[in-house]
């Protein structure tokens, strides 16, 4: 019967040891996030992994069409090698699609996307900005009128 047991023991190390040694890297966190519908251009897309990944990995951006997205600049932080990050030109309004690539510590190469939005201002909110403002300034030229006129 002990004889049974480690053999079991043993077949269940086996397992845990090739669950291990089979995984890889899988995206904890991203910036911005999968759907995510921002009001203005992020500055950064930031990617966080389970592990650290090759200063290899890559961040592309794809519009409206699928055209790529110009003007990234890959950065890299050895203070965190489990994430990778890229800086942004300002981007319109419109969907984005974001393609990465990372190489994991196995060595295997792990791919994925995901799209983000960035809405339009809105007309709405610009104009009442501007009504009101314009309203502010009428009141103090009438306060003004009649300060004088007393």
């Amino acid at each position: 019967m002990n004889k049974r047991w480690m053999v079991v023991v043993v077949l269940m190390l086996i397992g845990l040891w090739q669950t291990a040694v089979f995984a890889h890297s899988e995206i904890l966190a991203s910036t911005p996030a999968p759907g995510e519908i921002l009001d203005a251009s992020p500055e950064e897309i930031r990617l966080t992994y389970n592990e650290p990944v090759a200063t290899t990995s890559t961040i592309l951006l794809f519009s409206n069409g699928f055209q790529q997205v110009d003007g990234l600049e890959m950065v890299s932080e050895p203070q965190n090698p489990e994430q990778v990050v890229a800086t942004l030109p300002p981007l319109d309004a419109g969907s984005y699609t974001v393609e990465w690539t990372a190489l994991s510590p196995d060595g295997h190469t792990v791919r994925g996307s995901y799209s983000f939005t960035i809405q339009a201002p809105s007309v709405t909110a610009g104009l009442l900005l501007r009504v009101g403002g314009v309203a502010v300034l009428l009141l103090g030229v009438a306060a003004v009128w009649f300060a004088r006129r007393q």
